[in-house]
């Protein structure tokens, strides 16, 4: 599990895990997310369930910061993330 507050503007380019699930948790503020084809705003208090080897992205968009809480494995060959586009975000911070 990960805590990450990320700035407005900033987010994850689009990417996959390739044997593990992910869940994010949207604690304050929101993001814009792509899962696959679709595209839409998730607000604070929402949950998204992304499945091993769904391409999937976001951007933080608001005002302020979001916080979120993500559940992925943090070791091992579960944890194996593939970039479709760019780079690991630099701009999430951990806490």
């Amino acid at each position: 599990m990960s805590l990450s507050v990320i700035e407005p503007g900033a987010g994850a380019p689009t990417h996959f895990h390739n044997t593990a699930d992910e869940v994010i948790i949207v604690l304050e503020g929101a993001l814009e997310m792509w899962i696959g084809d679709e595209r839409r705003i998730v607000a604070a208090d929402h949950t998204i369930s992304l499945p091993a080897g769904v391409p999937h992205g976001f951007v933080a968009v608001g005002p302020g910061p979001a916080r979120i809480l993500a559940f992925l494995p943090q070791a091992g060959e579960a944890v194996a993330t593939t970039y479709v586009e760019g780079d690991p975000p630099l701009s999430a911070s951990r806490r």
